[in-house]
Formats: C-alpha cells, sequence, structure tokens
C-alpha cells in the first residue's frame, strides 16, 4: 500500500491538485497538500500578451517544434512550465500522432480540436510491485509506437531520465519539464543526480528556462549545448537571454548558427534566405495575435493548422496565405 498518492481534480468550479500523505511516512499521520491549478486553458496568445514570451522566441520554438525538435522546459516550481508546453502542444500540426505519458494528467485534452492523442497515467515509483507501469517502463516502450511527437511530462526520477535519454538517442522529441534553479542546476541534476552522460546532453536539442517574480512568469533564456565542450569549458550559451532592466529578450546568437538549425541543413534544404523567411511570417504572425482581441481557442488551432499545412507546402504558400490574411485581417481566410 502506498503512504502517498497525488490526484487531480477538475469541475466547473475548480481545478486542484491533490497529494496525501498518511502514516508511516507522515508523522502526525495524515497531511493534505492542495494546489489551486489555472482550469482556464492558457494559449500562446495568452502567454504573448501577459508578457511570458515575445514574438521572436513564439517564432523560432515554432520553427523548431514543426520539425519535431525536442524541448526541455526547467525552472523552480510554479514557474509555468507545464503552462509553456501546453501552449505550444495546441500548435502542433494535426497530422502529428502524439503519444502522453505522466504521473499525474497536466496536459490539454486535445480531441475536440481535431488532434491525434494517445495518453497513459502511470506510476513514478520504481521498484515496486507495479514497476512494470512505472514512467520509466512506459518511456521506453514509446519506440514501438512511432510517435512524431512525445510528452512525458515532468521527469522526477534518475530511472525516468535515463528513459528520456534513451528515447531521445532512438530519434523520437517532443516536450517534457524538469524542476531546476538554473541551468546549471538543471546540468548538475542530469550529471550527478541521475546519472546521465554528458555526451547524452545533446539530444535535448533546446533548453527553456523560466522564472516567477511575484505574479509574473517569463522565459529567462532559450539554450542550447555546446557540440564542442572544450568551449572555455562551458558546456551551454544562450540563444535568447532576458533583461530585466529594459524587460526585453536580447538575441544572443544568429539562429541560423544555432545547433538545431544547423543539423536541419544536413537533411533540409534550407538556405539562410529561407530559414529567414520562414522565421519572419512567423514573428508578424505572433506579433498581430498579441495585438488583436483574444482569439477563441478553435478558431486560433485551425489557424494554425493552416498555417503549419502551407509551411509543410513550401515557403511560397506559407507567403501567399499570410498576405492574404493580412489583406482581409481574417483567420478565416
Amino acid at each position: 500500500m502506498n503512504p502517498t498518492i497525488k490526484f487531480v481534480m477538475k469541475n466547473k468550479f475548480f481545478y486542484c491538485r491533490f497529494s496525501i500523505d498518511v502514516e508511516p511516512i507522515q508523522i502526525n499521520n495524515f497531511a493534505l497538500d492542495i494546489r489551486k491549478l489555472n482550469k482556464n486553458i492558457l494559449t500562446i496568445q495568452d502567454l504573448l500578451k501577459n508578457g511570458t514570451l515575445d514574438s521572436v522566441i513564439a517564432a523560432f520554438l515554432y520553427f523548431n517544434i514543426l520539425r519535431r525538435k525536442n524541448i526541455t522546459v526547467t525552472g523552480e516550481t510554479d514557474t509555468g512550465k507545464t503552462t509553456l508546453i501546453n501552449a505550444f502542444d495546441l500548435l502542433t500540426p494535426k497530422e502529428f500522432r502524439k503519444i502522453y505519458i505522466e504521473n499525474i494528467i497536466e496536459s490539454l485534452n486535445q480531441f475536440d480540436y481535431g488532434k491525434h492523442q494517445l495518453k497513459y497515467k502511470v506510476n513514478s515509483l520504481e521498484g515496486s510491485i507495479e514497476e512494470k507501469y512505472s514512467k520509466s517502463t512506459q518511456i521506453k516502450t514509446l519506440l514501438h509506437r512511432t510517435p512524431d511527437i512525445i510528452y512525458l511530462g515532468e521527469i522526477l526520477t534518475k530511472e525516468e531520465a535515463k528513459a528520456m535519454f534513451h528515447c531521445l538517442a532512438a530519434g523520437l522529441r517532443g516536450f517534457q519539464t524538469i524542476h531546476s534553479k538554473n541551468i546549471d542546476s538543471l546540468i548538475n541534476r542530469f550529471l550527478y543526480h541521475f546519472k546521465i552522460d554528458q555526451s547524452c546532453l545533446n539530444d535535448l536539442d533546446l533548453i527553456i528556462l523560466m522564472k516567477k517574480n511575484f505574479n509574473e512568469r517569463k522565459v529567462i533564456g532559450v539554450f542550447e549545448f555546446f557540440r564542442n565542450t572544450d568551449v572555455s569549458n562551458k558546456l551551454y550559451y544562450p540563444l535568447f537571454k532576458y533583461n530585466p532592466e529594459s524587460q526585453k529578450w536580447a538575441l544572443i546568437k544568429s539562429l541560423y548558427e544555432a545547433n538545431v538549425i544547423t543539423e536541419l541543413t544536413n537533411y533540409e534544404n534550407l538556405p539562410e534566405d529561407k530559414f529567414s523567411s520562414f522565421i519572419n511570417i512567423y514573428i508578424e504572425i505572433f506579433e498581430f495575435i498579441s495585438k488583436v482581441d483574444r482569439i477563441d481557442n478553435f478558431e486560433l488551432i485551425e489557424f494554425f493548422h493552416k498555417i503549419s499545412y502551407h509551411s509543410f507546402k513550401s515557403i511560397k504558400s506559407l507567403v501567399c496565405y499570410w498576405n492574404e490574411l493580412k489583406k482581409n485581417r481574417s483567420l478565416n481566410s
């Protein structure tokens, strides 16, 4: 019998995560922790409007999501990690086959939006009689289910981390979150707490660090790992970095020179002018939705279905669609 249990309760009145501990691990026999979650779906439009990130970061991340690059969001508790990956998960093409493996179901139900989702609820306790249902065991089985995107939720244990890197090394990509104070702390967790080999860190692709200041949650930086670790003994570098004085994000390195883009050019015809055209259009799109009144979730998601369709077709198709939309000033074009 497990003395600890967690579950999420959703209804029309509230959306909360409950954690219950009983003896023998709770010295007063019983403890109940309740975390109130936002029952409203926060879309990328909401996050742009409240200043969680800007349109340039959104454009770059969206470009990489369409190409199934891996995104890990890290930060301390209650910094908006899950909210961010859920917002981007809503933007994935409807053709993508997505598999979710979570301890607590915090991902969004997207069937009504025409998305393909296969969800598993698992246990993080390893070495128990339920080990065959553990998260790490289920993660390892993903290779036989041929997903386009994997959603792993929060990585909690050494076994889960090893299973995650096993999948990443095999070519699976998606979204996951993990607690850390900063990028150095994240590396320490991987290398020393979870015993992950340093060479595996490159498989993470993009790392997003989030912070909470009072009630504001922000992307503090977007990072990559150096392919050559001899560079000043530093394992990572920022692509974007938030400046609290100007309250804006600085682009630290040319996005076309990012590792994730350099890797893409090995198998995709992606000269710099074509890449820049994609990014510039995406920036215009995200700036547009950040300035207009809130768009209905169904309308917003259908709009990004069209954006992904034209993006996959050709840059010319995307340019024509976006120019027509701007002319009509309507998402229904």
